[in-house]
Order: C-alpha cells, then sequence, then structure tokens
C-alpha cells in the first residue's frame, strides 16, 4: 500500500494555492516582464497624446502621474507637479466654490463627471477646457482626468455667434431707417445700429453744418443699461469737446472708456 497522498488532496491543494505557486519559476518572471513591456507601452501611448492632458490623482485629488500633453497644455513638468493638488488647475472662484471636490464626487457616484470652464496653466493664464474625471479601476483608488484646450474653438463659435447678431442688427437698422419719418429718427437708428453691431456700451452721433452755429446740430445718443443713468442726459454740444472733435474730422471713431476719458477735448 503506497504512502502517498490521495490524488484528489493534491488537486485540493493546488487549487487553493495557485497565486503562490504562480509567484515562483520561470512563468513568474515571464509575467513581469510582460506587464512592465505593457506599462511602457501604456507609457508611450499617454505621452504620444499630446494634444491632451492627461493625468491621475488619488482619492484625495493629489497628482500621481502626468503625461507630454499634460505639460505642453498646463505647463508644469511632470516632477513639479506630482505630489501637488490638483487643484491648482482650477480658478480661484471655482475653487471657492468646491468645484473639484465636486467633480471627485460626481466621478464616483456616476462614473464620470464632465465639465467645461475656465482653468489654469503654470503662468497663470486661462485657457477654456473640456475634460472628463473618471474613477480609476480594478481597485486602484483615485481618478484619472483627461482634459483638452478648446479656447480657440471658444471664441471662433463667439466670433460665429457675434457676427449672426451683427446681421440681424444690420437688418433691424435697414427696416428701421427706412420707417424713420425726419432726420433726428433716422440719425437715432443708426446710432443704436452702430453701438449693437460694434459691440459698445455707448454710442454718439451728431450731425451739423461746418462752422460755429452748433445750435443746430443733430445728435443722437444710445446707452446700455450700464450707462442707463445717463440717458437724460440732454446737454448740447456748444463746439467744444469730443463731439466737435469728430465733426470736424467727419469720421468715426471708436474708443475704450479710459479713451474717452484721456482725450484732450
Amino acid at each position: 500500500m503506497s504512502n502517498d497522498p490521495p490524488e484528489p488532496l493534491v488537486v485540493a491543494m493546488l487549487e487553493s494555492e495557485p497565486k503562490q505557486l504562480r509567484q515562483t519559476g520561470p512563468d513568474a518572471s515571464l509575467a513581469a516582464v510582460r506587464s512592465a513591456e505593457a506599462e511602457d507601452h501604456l507609457q508611450a501611448i499617454l505621452d504620444s497624446a499630446t494634444d491632451f492632458a492627461i493625468f491621475t490623482t488619488d482619492e484625495r485629488g493629489i497628482v500621481t502621474s502626468w503625461n507630454e500633453g499634460a505639460w505642453r497644455v498646463l505647463g508644469w513638468h511632470e516632477d513639479e507637479i506630482v505630489g501637488q493638488d490638483g487643484a491648482v488647475i482650477f480658478t480661484p472662484e471655482d475653487r471657492d466654490k468646491r468645484a473639484p471636490k465636486q467633480e471627485m464626487e460626481t466621478a464616483s457616484a456616476k462614473g464620470r463627471a464632465e465639465d467645461e470652464r475656465w482653468h489654469l496653466r503654470k503662468d497663470g493664464s486661462r485657457f477654456w477646457a473640456s475634460g472628463v474625471l473618471m474613477p480609476l479601476r480594478k481597485g486602484s483608488p483615485g481618478f484619472l482626468k483627461i482634459l483638452q484646450d478648446r479656447t480657440e474653438q471658444l471664441h471662433a463659435e463667439r466670433n460665429q455667434t457675434r457676427r449672426l447678431e451683427q446681421m440681424k442688427a444690420l437688418a433691424q437698422a435697414a427696416r428701421t431707417i427706412m420707417g424713420a419719418s425726419d432726420l433726428s429718427m433716422t440719425l437715432q437708428a443708426i446710432t443704436d445700429a452702430a453701438r449693437d453691431i460694434i459691440g459698445a456700451h455707448q454710442a454718439v452721433c451728431s450731425m451739423t453744418r461746418r462752422g460755429s452755429d452748433w445750435s443746430q446740430a443733430i445728435n443722437a445718443v444710445s446707452l446700455t443699461e450700464t450707462y442707463a443713468a445717463w440717458r437724460n442726459y440732454d446737454r448740447m454740444p456748444d463746439g467744444s469737446g469730443i463731439y466737435a472733435w469728430l465733426c470736424e474730422n467727419n469720421q468715426t471713431a471708436r474708443m475704450t472708456q479710459a479713451e474717452l476719458e484721456a482725450h484732450p477735448r
């Protein structure tokens, strides 16, 4: 009779300790090599995505990894940012609103948190970005953040919207001018349209004959709500100041408030 243990016991022993057996021998070395190769391959992929900022944080929001694209988009090198709070890329007003914390809470609860907002670069400049935050999988605590700079697209979309608004303002001005009953109403319609089209807070237009007789001047003023307090200001021009300068030059002019206040006339 053999003293060897029954075969079923040997099978049970192998099944109960598979991890221990796999940790030794040539198979373990091969698995380690393959794991290292996979990590290198993944890092190469992440570093190739230079148009995207891709980084990870722990469950507290502390940066744990940082790809080449994150450096290009945000300005921090990996050795500068790893170990720092990822909230540094948020604007002060968003940090005051607990936006970084809320983003992590949403990602944990729903599996992802999407956002489009202004962010900060290392140099303090702002840029508009579209991003998504997702929890790390397979028991790894923390989050994965993917971010793309969309500042140019935002400006292009706003410019397109502004152009459409300007076309509508021109069409409305044309209808108003055609229906104006006198020169004063025509001038007011032109002034209102000019302010809308340019996007200014105030527009002023004056018409007078060349010479010193300002009593016959026709004036029109268009103001936004910012300058609503001045809408009842009806002082007539007297041949001095910015009104006279505009009429003397007979050219349109566009100035900021600071330029207007500093003008010698």
